[in-house]
């Protein structure tokens, strides 16, 4: 033994005390998966100690639910969870059978049908990113789902959208509906759930949205306060009113367009959601207690996102989704074709690096020219265009003949990095000091 400065102690560690002492330790826990089969999970109890929560274990055949749990001489109780959130996180009291997965996802689908009176590719697109919430934790990048209504007044499409959460909460694992949400609050998030986040939040700013895609991976933290960090990768539901510029997500992240209810909707309060909850939550348990082990974060879908194709042993989840991803795959990548600002940086990259300058009504016939030839019927005018650079971050003077676009240094440095955030497929010039800038570098991935 030997006594260091400030008064501590230090001695020679006694290998049995220690591993009595490992024998004797309690570990809170929010869940476990072990190399043996063995699952853990927090269920819903009727107790009242631990915040009525209790464990359940399953060692790949049987289930058995329990306040504490013993695995390998090592025991297990609940995380302690704050009452409030316990009250806003659903949570299933058992696992029970559920068929088949593609049964389980018609069923699931087929709810979201009849709620939200959408068509059938997208309910079926939400029910299969409930099912994949469920295994999320596994995944390196935990999946994302952008939520926007499209053809209805405001109030109309809030409404539509909160419905769609509502569902999703009942359906999804460990689901917090949220809004207000800051960067100093993210921290404060009870992250160790691995919940579901649902933020109904059409206003995120374009920082809020960088922070959560650039974080969304497993093992990558954020700084927090005096010197912590904090973990915010999990599922996602994002409320976004419009698409936002320089989408950081671009083809990485499922989209749900709700478009106006095909019917009088039926009545979806407290009662019919307690239903919903109660018929899918232990279902879409077993089914994570029964492939949890499976997944393979190597594997992904066509789309490249990490869906449940990746999930060895039910390759029938991903045959039923698979061809919605990929159909989903390739409407995002029509529509980024089209998307004006991107069209804009691709049309002046050749005259970026040739001229000294460009009118803004020369952008505007060479942006409508691209448009039109991808199948885009919508004619920008010049304004318009005008008004997209703006946005873009570029100064226009006037002269004699109207606005231009000067292409001075910082001019074309701003073309590099924009053609960066958007991932275009540009040809790089030679002898040009952007092009050859590891910083600037263009993926080949989106036209």
């Amino acid at each position: 033994m030997r006594r260091l400065a400030g008064g501590v102690t230090l001695s020679r560690p006694n290998q049995k005390t220690n591993e009595s002492q490992a024998e004797n330790a309690v570990f809170s826990t929010a869940g476990e998966v072990f190399p043996d089969g063995t699952v853990i999970e927090l269920v819903a109890s009727g107790r009242e100690n631990a915040n009525g929560v209790a464990l359940l274990s399953w060692d790949g055949k049987k289930a058995q639910v329990a306040p504490e749990i013993e695995h390998q001489g090592r025991r297990y109780r609940p995380v302690p969870i704050h009452e409030s959130i316990r009250r806003a996180v659903p949570m299933p009291g058992s696992a029970s059978g559920y068929g088949s997965t593609p049964q389980l996802l018609k069923e699931t689908a087929d709810v979201f049908e009849r709620y939200l009176g959408q068509p059938t590719a997208e309910s079926t697109l939400a029910a299969g990113f409930c099912g994949t919430s469920w295994i999320s934790d596994r995944m390196m990048r935990p999946p994302t789902l952008l939520v926007t209504a499209q053809g209805m007044d405001p109030g109309q499409g809030m409404d539509l959208v909160v419905r769609t959460f509502r569902i999703l909460g009942c359906v999804s694992r460990r689901s917090l509906l949220l809004a207000n949400v800051s960067r100093s609050t993210i921290r404060d998030l009870p992250m160790y759930l691995w919940p579901t986040l649902l933020v109904n939040q059409p206003d995120l700013s374009p920082r809020i949205l960088a922070l959560w895609h650039a974080s969304n991976y497993d093992g990558i933290f954020i700084p927090g306060d005096r010197g912590s960090v904090s973990h915010v990768a999990s599922a996602k539901v994002l409320h976004l009113a419009f698409e936002p510029p320089g989408d950081p997500w671009c083809d990485s992240a499922l989209r749900l367009v709700l478009s106006p209810p095909q019917y009088r909707l039926p009545p979806l309060g407290a009662v019919e959601l307690a239903e919903i909850a109660d018929r899918f939550q232990s279902r879409w348990l077993r089914f994570r207690l029964e492939n949890v082990l499976g997944v393979i974060e190597s594997q992904q879908t066509p789309s490249g996102l990490n869906l449940p194709a990746c999930i060895e042993q039910e390759l029938e989840f991903a045959n039923a989704v698979g061809p919605l991803i990929e159909r989903h795959r390739q409407d995002t990548l029509a529509k980024l074709a089209r998307d004006v600002s991107r069209v804009i940086v691709q049309v002046i990259w050749v005259p970026s690096h040739k001229e000294q300058k460009i009118s803004v009504g020369e952008i505007t016939k060479l942006a409508n020219t691209c448009l039109r030839e991808r199948g885009e019927t919508l004619e920008y005018s010049s304004e318009e265009i005008g008004w997209k650079l703006r946005d873009l971050g570029f100064y226009r003077p006037r002269n004699g003949s109207g606005k231009y676009l000067k292409f001075s240094r910082d001019t074309r440095a701003r073309v590099h990095k924009l053609a960066q955030t958007f991932q275009l497929d540009l040809q790089a010039v030679s002898g040009c000091p952007d092009c050859t800038r590891p910083d600037v570098i263009v993926p080949k991935e989106v036209m």
